[in-house]
């Protein structure tokens, strides 16, 4: 699994990605949520990979403008 970078909000390294069970209610559908520990933000998604993928990008690496 791939490493986490900084929050792109407050650049800090406090990231954790944690199984959110209880996101998808009723149908309890496992689910997974990265947080940073420091300001709050989160991304929440079906798929751990796709999710840290998602976490990862930042605008303007490819060349493309999101």
């Amino acid at each position: 699994m791939a490493e986490l970078k900084p929050c792109p909000f407050c650049g800090r390294q406090r990231v954790d990605l944690v199984v959110d069970s209880y996101h998808g209610w009723p149908n309890y559908e496992r689910t997974y949520k990265i947080i940073c520990m420091s300001c709050s933000a989160q991304l929440y998604g079906e798929n751990a990979e796709e999710l840290i993928d998602a976490w990862n990008r930042r605008a303007g690496e490819d060349g493309k403008v999101y």
